[in-house]
């Protein structure tokens, strides 16, 4: 009788091992104690996805030679959980040290129902989707496209992202509603060895509203506003009205002057156009776009960058009604300085540094080129990869980084630049385009 006691304890005690074994939460919570880079594999030869910050915290599990997967701290059921990338386990302290974490990405809702893809396309498969006015995080813009993550992520990583979303959906999250809005319910994924490739799909959301990928699709999302929106405004002088974002895009519509319409939803230096009368604020119902720098006033060169200049009007207005403004013609007289004059030659591009300095970015070494390019044509991206990628190889130093920012003819220099690249001592890390910066060269008219 005391044998089969004994027997019955140790089988209880095992059981009791083993439950609290499963419930307890895989990996270990680490602190990078530099910039860490994230990558597809186990090695520094493969490719760049992210960055961790100094001291951020995240959680890491399945060392193997010397590298660990890298995954969000809130991620702790090994059965669902998704690879940020993969970094060098020396450099993960298990206590916390210097801490110089920055914000990155943008915190955005789409107006509509909005679909998220395995890849930057339409084509692409679905893999879920955001209802209007969820708060996601998006960043990695690229052909009108962004890798969209949860609210609360922390990792900068395309290897984090849930997938893709189009950027004409989207508008930026009120100032409030960023600050106050709770923790978004975490999109599930499927279950991931984290042995292998780093993989980033999901699974769509167990209740996908009716898809809606064009205006013409959102006629029965609408709904009224309750309360007022945009700002109702007197066009002054002639206006193109684009389909997109950009002005590459197909035209639309001229706007005259005396024509009253009514402006919301500024992104990346464009208006969303609606009737001056519309109630529903979506972009669905919007004329098109047209670019702030059309509508701004150039009497100074401070003007060129300021705010739509608003004038009230004479006859007394409710408080619920849109505030009018006026825009004043000549939108583009500035003092913009005659363009650099290049002083070197590489790759037959003729060029001048305008700028070369260096300082600290999170703790990191940065080296930062300001390049002007003198050009007749627009080049093709590969040729101006090339060209920065040579940049980079005569200016990079050991441990450093090295950022260069190319601006073409025509170009306002104190603004943004055209071409972006981004650099490690080792790999190139981001290479990418703002058609918008054109707006006004001869490029982009």
């Amino acid at each position: 009788m005391k044998h089969i006691h004994k027997i019955l304890v140790l089988t209880l005690f095992v059981f009791l091992s083993a439950s609290v074994a499963m419930a307890a939460e895989f990996g270990d919570i680490r602190y990078p104690d530099r910039p860490l880079n994230l990558r597809t594999g186990r090695s520094p030869k493969t490719k760049w996805v992210g960055t961790l910050q100094v001291g951020q915290e995240v959680r890491v599990a399945y060392l193997k030679d010397g590298w660990v997967a890298v995954f969000e701290p809130y991620m702790t059921r090994e059965s669902d959980v998704r690879i940020a990338g993969y970094a060098n386990v020396k450099y993960l302290k298990k206590t916390r040290g210097k801490v110089k974490i920055e914000p990155w990405g943008e915190i955005m809702h789409p107006v509509t129902v909005l679909n998220i893809r395995a890849k930057r396309s339409p084509g692409s498969d679905k893999v879920g989707s955001v209802t209007p006015r969820t708060n996601v995080k998006v960043d990695f813009p690229e052909d009108g496209w962004y890798a969209v993550f949860e609210s609360r992520a922390s990792i900068r990583s395309k290897s984090n992202a849930i997938g893709y979303v189009k950027s004409d959906y989207l508008e930026p999250a009120p100032v409030a509603t960023v600050e106050a809005a709770p923790a978004a319910e975490p999109i599930t994924t499927p279950a991931q060895s984290g042995v292998g490739e780093v993989r980033s799909s999901v699974a769509p959301a167990p209740e996908v509203k009716p898809e809606v990928e064009t205006p013409e699709e959102t006629a029965n999302t609408e709904a009224v506003s309750p309360a007022p929106w945009g700002e109702v405004v007197t066009i002054k002088n002639t206006v193109q009205v684009r389909k997109e974002r950009s002005s590459s895009a197909h035209y639309v519509r001229t706007l005259n002057p005396g024509d009253t319409v009514k402006l919301d939803m500024l992104k990346d230096g464009w208006y969303a156009v609606f009737d001056a009368d519309e109630t529903v604020r979506g972009e669905h119902k919007a004329l098109g776009y047209v670019f702030k720098r059309q509508l701004e006033q150039g009497d100074t060169p401070a003007q060129a960058s300021s705010k739509i200049v608003s004038k009230e009007t004479t006859a007394p207005q409710k408080t619920s009604t849109p505030k009018k403004i006026v825009i004043k013609p000549d939108p583009f007289a500035s003092s913009r300085r005659p363009d650099p004059k290049a002083d070197q030659n590489r790759h037959g591009i003729s060029f001048k540094i305008l700028e070369e300095s260096q300082t600290s970015r999170q703790g990191e070494d940065v080296i930062f080129l300001k390049v002007f390019v003198d050009v007749k044509t627009l080049p093709k991206a590969a040729l101006l990869e090339d060209f920065t990628n040579t940049l980079w190889k005569e200016h990079r130093r050991s441990g450093k980084q090295v950022q260069v920012d190319l601006y073409l003819p025509g170009m306002d220099l104190e603004d943004l630049a055209f071409v972006v690249a981004r650099y490690d001592d080792k790999e190139q890390l981001e290479f990418w385009a703002r058609k918008t910066a054109l707006f006004g060269t001869k490029y982009m008219k």
